[in-house]
C-alpha cells in the first residue's frame, strides 16, 4: 500500500515538475494562434478564473454540452474526468454521482448523496436531481474533494454545479433540434428585454426516447420521456442586481430490470451460473420464462411493467448588493418540492413473486447570507446557511409467494444552520494562503412504522381483515432521543499558493468535509434492532497537491493533482436477507487526477484527462457473517476521458468534427463486490459531425451516442438468495440528425 501511495505521488510529482520549465519556455516563445480561453468559475464563492484557484475543478461551458450531447447528468461522465454514477432505476430515474471514489450506493428515499447537487448556488438535497434535464446552461463546475467550508453538508466527495443562463438585455434566442429513429430531443430558448434594466428569459426542454428492454410478456421497458422549463427574470441596477428563477419538470419511464441467473457462492455472495430460469423457480417452461435465458441483455419478461414517474417544482430569489467599494451582499432564498411514483418487478420475471412501490414527496427550504469583499492582497467571504427539509415515503412491499406484504410508512424531517467564512491572503507577490472554516449544527427527526399483512382470505393482500400486525416502529414516542439525532460538525480548510511565474500555480491543501448522519429506510424491518436504524455522519479529510500550468500562449492548459483521503465513518451501504441498510465503517482513498487542453494547430483541440484511483473499505459484514475489506463501489481503478474537436473552412462557412471516448476499468456495484456486480472495463465513443452555415446561421449535424453500440450495465443488485441478479442495463447506440440555430 505504501509503495503505491509513493508511486502516485511520484507520478504527480514527474507531471508537476516536467511543466515547471516548459511553462517558463513556452511563456518566453510566445505562439501565434489562439489559445485555450479563460474559464470562469465560482469555485471559491466568486468569479475567479479556473487556473487561478487552488482547488480541483473542471468546467465545461454550454456550448461545450452540447456538443458533446450532454442532456442529464449522467452524460458528465463521458465529458468529465473521474466522474462515476450510479443509476439504480435507469438513465433516466434516480442519478447519485460518484467522485474519486465517494459516493452513495444507497436509493432510499430520506438519503443525500455525499457529492452535492448545485443549480444557481442552490443546493438539492433530493437524489433525483441529477437526473433533470440540462438545458440552457452557461457552464458545469465539477468540483473535486470536500467543499465543507463554503459549501458545507454533503459535499464530502465533491459537488457538480449546473450554472444556468441568465438574461440579457437584448432580443435573441436559440432552438436545438435532433431527432433519431427511436428518439427526439428539442431545446429552445427566448431572450427579450421587459423595461429598462429588466430583461427575462425563458427556456424549455423536452427528451423521448422509446423503450430499448424487450419485454416478451407485456410493454416494453426503459426508455425516457421528460419535460422541463425555466423561467428566469433579471434586474440590473446600479448597486443592485436582482434575479427570480422559477421551473417545474416531469419525466417518465418503464424501468425494467435484465435477470440474470445467480447461485450462491463463497461468503454467501452471488456468481454466475448457467441454470435456466423455470429449473431456478421449481416451474414448468413457458415461452415467457425462456426469454430469460438468451443471453440478451436488452430482453426480457416480467408480468408487472415498471412506473417511475417524477416531479418537480422551485423557485429561486437571487439578490446582489455593492454595499461598498468592494463588498458585496449575496441573499439566496429557494423552495422546492419533489414527487417520485415509483413501481418495479423486483423478481424481473413472467412470474408473480415480488414487487416494490413506493411513493415519495419532499419539500426544501434554504435561505444563504453572504458578506464578500475583493481587495488586492485580500480576498475574504462571511456567510450563514438554513436549510430545512422534510420526506414523506410510502412503500409497499408486496411478498406474492409469500401470499404476505410489508407497508411501510417513513417520515424524516430536517433541520440544519451553518456560519463560514474564509480567506485568502497575498502574503508575497508570488505566494497567498488561504484558510476556512465552517460550523454546521443539524437536527433530524424519524417516525418510522412497518405492518404485516398477509393474504389469508383471499380478499387481497392489504383488505383490514388482512393485517396481521405492527412489525416495526421507530419514533420519539417508542424511542426517546434515539429518534432524534443531533449534530454539530466543524469543518475546514488550509491552503498555500504558489505562482513562481506566469501560467503555473502550484498548490498544497487540506479540507475537511462531512455528510449528515440519518435514519435507514428499510424494507424489511423484521429482523432488525432499534440499534441499526441510525447510522453516524462521515468526516473526510482530504491532503492534496497540485499544479495547474498554462503554456504556449494558453493553447496547453495541464493540471495534476494527487490527493489523500482518511475517510472516517464512511456510510457503508450493505445488504442483509431481504433489506438494506447503511452502517459505518473506515475507508481510506488515494490517487491522481490528470486533465488537459490542447490546441497544437489552428481549429483543432485536444482534451481529456484520466484518474489512478485506490479505494478501499475496511471490515466490511459479507452476507456469510465474516468480514473482509473490500474495494469501494462504482470506483474504477482507471478512468479516462479523451476528446477531440476539429474545425476548418467550407464553402461560405465550417466544417467540425467531434470524437469523445471514456475507459473505465472494471468496478463493483455493490460494497461487499459480490462477482456477479463485477462490472468489466469498458470503452464508450461519441461522434458528431456538423456543418455551420456562414457566420450566423444554422448548423445542421449528426450525432451518435455509444457509437459501437456496448452493452454495460448502470446498476446491479445481488439477490442470489432467490436465485436471480438484478441488471440495470444502459441504452444501445443512438444516432440523430439534427439542426441547431441562434437568433
Amino acid at each position: 500500500m505504501k509503495n503505491s501511495k509513493s508511486a502516485m505521488l511520484a507520478t504527480a510529482c514527474l507531471f508537476g515538475l516536467a511543466a515547471l520549465p516548459a511553462a517558463a519556455q513556452a511563456q518566453e516563445e510566445g505562439a501565434s494562434d489562439a489559445g485555450t480561453g479563460d474559464i470562469i468559475v465560482t469555485a471559491s464563492r466568486r468569479e475567479e478564473r479556473m487556473q487561478d484557484v487552488g482547488i480541483a475543478v473542471s468546467a465545461l461551458s454550454g456550448d461545450q454540452l452540447q456538443t458533446m450531447g450532454v442532456a442529464s447528468g449522467k452524460d458528465l461522465a463521458r465529458a468529465v474526468p473521474g466522474v462515476n454514477f450510479t443509476a439504480p432505476t435507469g438513465g433516466s430515474g434516480t442519478i447519485v454521482f460518484n467522485l474519486r471514489g465517494v459516493g452513495l450506493n444507497d436509493f432510499g428515499v430520506g438519503n443525500e448523496g455525499p457529492v452535492a447537487i448545485y443549480v444557481d448556488d442552490v443546493y438539492n438535497a433530493s437524489l433525483n436531481s441529477a437526473a433533470a434535464p440540462i438545458f440552457d446552461i452557461e457552464r458545469v463546475e465539477v468540483l473535486r474533494g470536500p467543499q465543507g467550508t463554503l459549501f458545507g453538508r454533503n459535499a464530502t466527495g465533491g459537488l457538480v454545479h449546473f450554472i444556468s443562463n441568465r438574461p440579457k438585455h437584448e432580443w435573441g434566442g436559440s432552438i436545438d433540434l435532433r431527432a433519431g429513429d427511436t428518439s427526439f430531443y428539442g431545446e429552445g430558448a427566448l431572450n427579450t428585454p421587459i423595461a429598462d434594466r429588466l430583461s427575462a428569459r425563458i427556456a424549455v426542454v423536452t427528451e423521448q426516447a422509446e423503450s430499448f428492454i424487450d419485454n416478451r410478456d407485456g410493454p416494453d421497458g426503459s426508455g425516457i420521456n421528460k419535460l422541463a422549463g425555466r423561467f428566469r427574470l433579471a434586474y440590473e441596477g446600479d448597486t443592485v442586481r436582482a434575479d427570480l428563477i422559477l421551473r417545474a419538470g416531469r419525466g417518465k419511464s418503464r424501468p425494467q430490470y435484465t435477470f440474470e441467473a445467480t447461485g450462491t457462492g463463497a461468503h454467501g455472495q452471488g456468481v454466475p451460473i448457467d441454470t435456466p430460469a423455470h429449473q431456478i423457480f421449481g416451474v414448468p417452461n413457458t415461452p415467457s420464462l425462456a426469454a430469460l435465458d438468451d443471453d440478451d441483455p436488452h430482453s426480457g419478461a416480467v408480468n408487472t411493467p415498471g412506473r417511475d414517474r417524477r416531479e418537480n417544482i422551485g423557485g429561486t430569489l437571487r439578490l446582489e448588493a455593492a454595499l461598498a467599494d468592494g463588498i458585496d451582499l449575496v441573499s439566496i432564498t429557494d423552495v422546492t418540492r419533489n414527487e417520485t411514483e415509483f413501481l418495479e418487478d423486483t423478481d424481473v420475471t413472467p412470474l408473480q413473486l415480488v414487487e416494490i412501490a413506493s411513493d415519495s414527496r419532499t419539500r426544501q427550504f434554504s435561505q444563504e447570507l453572504r458578506l464578500t469583499g475583493t481587495g488586492d492582497s485580500v480576498n475574504w467571504v462571511l456567510g450563514g446557511y438554513y436549510f430545512h427539509n422534510r420526506v414523506r415515503n410510502d412503500r409497499d412491499f408486496n411478498l406474492y409467494l409469500l401470499d404476505a406484504a410489508l407497508r411501510s410508512d417513513f417520515a424524516l424531517k430536517a433541520d440544519s444552520v451553518a456560519f463560514f467564512g474564509e480567506a485568502a491572503v497575498k502574503v508575497a507577490p508570488t505566494l497567498t494562503l488561504v484558510g476556512g472554516l465552517r460550523w454546521t449544527h443539524e437536527v433530524r427527526r424519524i417516525d418510522f412504522a412497518q405492518d404485516l399483512f398477509a393474504d389469508v382470505d383471499g380478499s387481497g393482500l392489504y383488505s383490514p381483515t388482512n393485517y396481521v400486525a405492527r412489525v416495526f416502529e421507530f419514533n420519539r414516542t417508542v424511542n426517546g432521543d434515539a429518534a432524534r439525532q443531533a449534530t454539530s460538525r466543524i469543518s475546514g480548510r488550509a491552503r498555500v499558493e504558489w505562482r513562481p511565474g506566469d501560467g503555473v500555480l502550484a498548490y498544497a491543501a487540506y479540507n475537511r468535509g462531512f455528510k449528515s448522519g440519518g435514519f435507514n429506510n428499510l424494507l424489511d424491518a423484521s429482523n432488525v434492532t432499534p440499534a441499526q436504524m441510525p447510522y453516524k455522519p462521515e468526516t473526510l479529510d482530504s491532503y492534496d497537491i497540485g499544479i495547474k500550468t498554462e503554456i504556449a500562449d494558453q493553447r496547453l492548459r495541464f493540471n495534476v493533482n494527487a490527493f489523500y483521503y482518511d475517510y472516517q465513518d464512511f456510510q457503508a451501504f450493505r445488504s442483509q436477507g431481504l433489506s438494506s441498510f447503511l452502517s459505518n465503517v473506515q475507508a481510506e482513498i488515494y490517487g491522481v487526477d490528470v486533465d488537459f487542453n490542447l490546441r497544437p494547430v489552428r481549429g483543432l483541440t485536444l482534451s481529456g484527462g484520466f484518474e489512478l484511483l485506490h479505494a478501499k473499505a475496511f471490515d466490511i459484514d459479507l452476507p456469510d457473517g465474516s468480514q473482509a475489506d473490500r474495494r469501494l463501489a462504482n470506483a474504477p481503478r482507471f478512468s479516462l476521458v479523451a476528446g477531440m474537436h476539429y474545425e476548418a473552412p467550407l464553402g461560405s462557412g465550417a466544417v467540425s468534427v467531434d470524437l469523445n471516448g471514456r475507459y473505465a476499468s472494471s468496478q463493483y456495484f455493490n460494497i461487499a463486490n459480490s462477482p456477479v456486480t463485477r462490472e468489466r472495463a469498458n470503452f464508450l465513443v461519441d461522434a458528431r459531425i456538423a456543418y455551420q452555415v456562414g457566420d450566423d446561421g444554422p448548423e445542421f449535424y449528426v450525432s451518435a451516442v455509444n457509437l459501437f453500440d456496448r452493452r454495460y450495465r448502470l446498476y446491479a443488485v445481488d439477490v442470489n438468495s432467490l436465485g436471480f441478479t438484478q441488471s440495470m442495463y444502459a441504452e444501445p447506440r443512438r444516432v440523430a440528425v439534427g439542426v441547431k440555430a441562434q437568433f
